[in-house]
């Protein structure tokens, strides 16, 4: 018994040991830095985010700068898994911040009523953030802390920015401050959305229920310079 005790705690302290080890930060890099290639069911994602860079202006001089469009037609720009990975974060926290565009581009208050919030949940922008951040983390074996900004970054703002991009963590942190009951602690990238999945919506189903609906709506400058310049700062 006491053998086997040993060779359990042996292993135990192995797996620990590997996990510490196995986060490859320059696969993440790599992958970042791919060109981005959308699944089936993620057509006009990519679409929507090129009309946002078809709008930059040379006024836009730091978002000009950042994507090198002296060099590089907006028409004819590649994104990146990485940076449409930020964008559609941005897109989604967006979209969860304010729910419906008039015809006239103001924003109405938010409307936070259930089936609102699931459509939102399910539009592709929450979709593909979490897909593809999923994607980083099997691929680089690195834990959402372990992707997020680092304090020794300049751009660092608080532990855990890769993590806090969940789609069902942005639902309870912006306004709706959805945060369910199961106490999801920061580390496990998966819970928030899992839980929200769970949850039943009337006339819709559950969270995990989604449709084809996109949500376009349109990404602020100020955004669409974050997500990128962020993304820029995560290779260095």
């Amino acid at each position: 018994m006491c053998y086997l005790n040993a060779v359990l705690i042996s292993l135990l302290l192995f797996v620990a040991c590997d996990h510490g080890l196995s986060c490859e930060l320059e696969s993440y890099k790599s992958w970042f830095k791919e060109i981005y290639d959308q699944n089936e069911s993620e057509s006009s994602v990519d679409f929507e985010f090129y009309k946002d860079v078809a709008e930059i202006t040379r006024e836009e001089t730091k978002l000009w700068r950042v994507l090198d469009l002296d060099n590089n037609s907006p028409n004819t720009i590649q994104l990146t898994n990485g940076q449409v990975m930020e964008l559609a974060s941005a897109r989604c926290r967006d979209a969860l911040s304010l729910l419906t565009l008039n015809s006239a581009g103001k924003f109405h208050p938010i409307d936070e009523s259930e089936q609102h919030v699931h459509d939102t949940m399910c539009s592709k922008y929450c979709l593909v953030t979490d897909r593809l951040r999923e994607e980083a983390m099997k691929l680089s074996r690195c834990s959402c802390l372990e992707l997020s900004t680092q304090r020794n970054n300049l751009l660092y703002h608080k532990t855990g920015d890769f993590c806090h991009a969940n789609s069902g963590r942005i639902l309870c942190n912006e306004k709706i401050e959805w945060c369910g009951i199961w106490g999801c602690s920061l580390e496990d990238f998966h819970c928030p959305r899992r839980e929200y999945n769970r949850k039943y919506i009337p006339f819709r189903g559950n969270g995990w229920e989604c449709g084809s609906g996109i949500m376009n709506l349109p990404l602020s400058p100020a955004h669409l310079f974050a997500g990128i310049i962020v993304g820029l700062f995560v290779l260095l």
